[in-house]
């Protein structure tokens, strides 16, 4: 982006795996970086990004110059290695967006956050936290990996449900037509939950990006992964509307709508 790091205002990072119980894995970014400002963790499961999106738009709308903003998680720390469900997609992954000011009618136009926190344990880990700190009898009974009391096909439904709501309600109030979006970017769940919210929202499979065959699924990193990876592809054009979703455990979820600066 072509500035230093001393002129940051603020670091962002969304996560649920940071380095350390007792510290903000953002200090470890901060100082890494040579940076000074500020930093914050967000941890809201597969919407950290969003939230932390969420915190950083604030930001930059109440004076800030320049907040980086991150999505980061090394969810392989926390996958059983016996386990035929999340093994095969979860995988490790970081992305971040840089946020400063533009036009009123360019950049983020609106963004909704959600939460619910009767689901908080319909799918977490229920070893290492404060409720149930790690000790030998936590390791002999296998608690230190992700735990899903819900179906799998429950977990999508309601996932992809949530997405396609927030995006709906983000585009609502800002007063754009769905099928005037031109590049969907969609938490990489799985690629049926990604294809059934583009599905509700009637989006055509054309205009969704999906990096999940290439990265998996990282958690907070997919989003600005993915939306990465629609840039390096020449997608976003200027005037382009962009629209990213997630929803996660907790539960939680969020949508944003972005218009490319011209």
């Amino acid at each position: 982006a072509g500035i230093k790091a001393s002129q940051l205002d603020r670091i962002i990072l969304g996560t649920q795996t940071a380095d350390y119980v007792n510290t903000a894995a953002s200090c470890n970014v901060q100082q890494i970086l040579g940076a000074t400002c500020p930093i914050a963790d967000t941890t809201a499961s597969c919407s950290s990004f969003m939230y932390a999106l969420d915190f950083g738009i604030r930001c930059v709308m109440t004076g800030m110059e320049y907040v980086l903003v991150i999505g980061a998680d090394m969810k392989s720390r926390s996958v059983r290695r016996n386990d035929p469900v999340f093994l095969p997609i979860f995988s490790d992954g970081a992305g971040a967006v840089l946020l400063t000011k533009c036009k009123p009618d360019e950049g983020f136009l609106g963004i909704e956050l959600w939460a619910d926190g009767s689901g908080i344990e319909q799918l977490y880990v229920p070893a290492g936290g404060s409720k149930m700190p790690a000790s030998h009898e936590t390791i002999d009974k296998d608690l230190h990996g992700t735990v899903m009391k819900m179906t799998g096909k429950e977990l999508a439904e309601n996932a992809a449900g949530k997405m396609a709501e927030l995006s709906s309600d983000v585009c609502i109030k800002n007063n754009i037509d769905i099928k005037d979006i031109d590049v969907f970017v969609p938490h990489q769940a799985n690629l049926y939950i990604m294809k059934k919210a583009a599905g509700i929202l009637n989006l055509p499979y054309e205009k969704m990006e999906v990096s999940i065959h290439e990265v998996g699924n990282c958690i907070a990193g997919t989003v600005p992964v993915t939306l990465n990876q629609a840039f390096e592809r020449g997608k976003l054009k200027p005037g382009a509307l962009i629209l990213l979703t997630a929803a996660g455990a907790g539960y939680t979820g969020g949508a944003a709508l972005y218009k490319v600066p011209s």
